[in-house]
């Protein structure tokens, strides 16, 4: 929670982090978009992963995609995401799980 709150004040946003995300867990729609199918390192499909696992991984975390695959340490999307989120996931000690998730 520490996080998100001081990437609002970064971006000079005067939002409540607890709150803000108690109205997304309330008014938010959210969306999963996902290949099945599409095998992980470990030769499981990611429907079986996310079955036997109960989490929905990012780029980052299972170097698969549909499209461009710029999901690592210095690539095209850790770049956007350094300023659109104001390197808070380039932070020591964040791991890659505590990225974001997001697909189109």
């Amino acid at each position: 929670m520490t996080r998100i709150q001081n990437v609002l004040t970064t971006a000079a946003l005067d939002v409540d982090a607890e709150a803000l995300l108690g109205r997304c867990a309330t008014a938010v729609r959210l969306t999963m978009n996902f290949h099945p199918d599409r095998l992980l390192g470990d030769g499981r499909s990611v429907a079986q992963a996310l079955f036997e696992e109960g989490v929905y991984r990012s780029q980052f975390e299972i170097s698969i995609s549909n499209g461009g695959l710029a999901a690592y340490t210095g690539g095209d999307r850790d770049a956007w995401e350094d300023t659109l989120f104001a390197g808070a996931y380039q932070a020591p000690g964040v791991a890659t799980r505590e990225r974001p998730k997001y697909a189109a």
